[in-house]
């Protein structure tokens, strides 16, 4: 059945956002709100970028490319959101970090080729 991609991510969002309110306030009350208008800034940085905008992206190429491309491209999402850390928010990342990436790059990589019928 054709469902409308848009209200359906909305609703996925807010039951997510719904869901992890508890545990949030249970867990780590002292840190659910930003300590600084920087703060502020980093949260609408990722939450319209990272997620409107991304996810926009993601809901429109969807039907436009093959399943198995469309989750190769999905994990692609953390690498994104580390390079943005770097290099445009100047977060530091350690090695760990980047050993991560390097190897979420390369299973992509190896996920898409294709392979040769023998």
């Amino acid at each position: 059945e054709r469902v409308a991609l848009f209200p359906m991510m909305m609703v996925l969002s807010a039951g997510g956002a719904l869901a992890l309110v508890v545990p949030a306030l249970l867990l780590d009350s002292g840190a659910l709100y930003p300590a600084s208008w920087r703060d502020v800034g980093l949260v609408l940085v990722y939450g319209v970028v990272m997620q409107c905008f991304a996810w926009g992206l993601i809901a429109y190429a969807i039907p436009l490319l093959s399943l198995s491309l469309t989750g190769l491209l999905l994990l692609s999402e953390p690498v994104a959101a580390l390079l943005i850390d770097y290099f445009l928010l100047s977060k530091p990342i350690n090695g760990w970090q980047w050993i991560g990436a390097a190897l979420t790059l390369a299973a992509i990589y190896l996920g898409s080729l294709k392979k040769n019928a023998a």
